[in-house]
């Protein structure tokens, strides 16, 4: 095959099978409905912890991510559900607090599993899959708007999911659909390569790259990926800023870990030479060497 019938099957290699979302959905529905429902205050322990204020109050649950974002890859790790709780009844509750109680309230229902707290979200590991449930209160102006625990959930930070959805989805159309399938691409690189750096900053670095730049074919946009990313994170501070607070940055968790940080820059430093020379062999009509090349960056690359 040449290399583009390869970057063909390579997209297929990574997209979920159809079982994989099924059983995903089914868990994703069961999961949002135990925590939506009205727990009984006939349990004495449950009424203990409603009077002494123990218990979250949930309103509502959305999917957020890569899951609503169609960037998900094979196998399915996580999906990530938004919490809406109730802000009058936690108004004077910390983000850590909510976050215990989110575990709390989750760990009832699922006292054999792992759940454990990782700001912003609660991780709920099952045999399957695994969830990320954010907790967040809504503003009534604005009902895509969520006040949500920052990295570190030393305090609060405004998100509002749909509005980078509708962003890379309008870039994605604006790239002939190529821009979904590169993200899928580079989170297998990550997950082969880089499990340090998040997969919401890998997309969000994506759209930056490619916000003015055409992606005319993944060989390229790959090396364009690695050559521009490496000069971004070169910078001494955090500078992508929230879509839907300013004043906050997204890769602030990255800067906040200077191991984390070195870490990262190493694998996108060694990647993006291996990037770099397997696309020159690209362009100098070799098959067989650049396929070798981008087995080092994915894990599933045919050939």
């Amino acid at each position: 095959m040449s290399i583009e019938q390869d970057f063909d099957q390579f997209k297929s290699n990574i997209e979920p099978t159809q079982l994989q979302i099924d059983s995903v959905s089914t868990s994703h529905v069961y999961l949002r409905g135990l925590l939506q429902s009205k727990e009984s205050t006939s349990d004495v322990y449950l009424t203990a912890l409603l009077q002494s204020k123990q218990k979250l109050h949930v309103i509502d649950t959305f999917l957020i991510g890569s899951y609503i974002r169609r960037t998900m890859i094979r196998p399915i790790e996580y999906v990530d559900i938004l919490v809406k709780f109730h802000y009058g009844n936690h108004e004077n509750d910390s983000p850590s607090r909510i976050l215990q109680l989110l575990k709390t309230k989750i760990q009832r229902s699922f006292p054999d599993s792992v759940i454990k707290k990782n700001s912003p979200c609660v991780v709920a590991k099952f045999k399957h899959c695994n969830f990320e449930l954010v907790p967040g209160s809504g503003f009534a102006d604005s009902p895509n708007l969520f006040k949500i625990p920052n990295f570190n959930a030393s305090g609060w930070v405004k998100t509002n999911p749909q509005a980078f959805a509708t962003l890379l989805s309008d870039q994605n159309k604006k790239q002939g659909g190529k821009l979904v399938p590169l993200i899928k691409m580079l989170k297998n690189w990550k997950r082969k390569n880089c499990a340090w750096l998040k997969s919401f900053h890998l997309e969000y670095l994506t759209l930056l790259v490619f916000l003015n730049s055409p992606i005319r074919s993944y060989p390229e946009a790959i090396k364009i990926w690695f050559e521009e990313t490496n000069q971004y994170l070169r910078s001494k501070s955090p500078f992508l800023k929230e879509l839907s607070d300013q004043t906050k940055y997204l890769d602030a968790y990255l800067y906040g870990d200077l191991i984390r940080l070195l870490i990262v820059r190493k694998k996108l430093a060694e990647s993006m030479k291996i990037a770099q020379y397997a696309y020159n062999l690209y362009l100098r009509g070799y098959e067989q060497l650049p396929k070798d090349q981008y087995k080092k960056l994915f894990s599933d690359f045919p050939g």
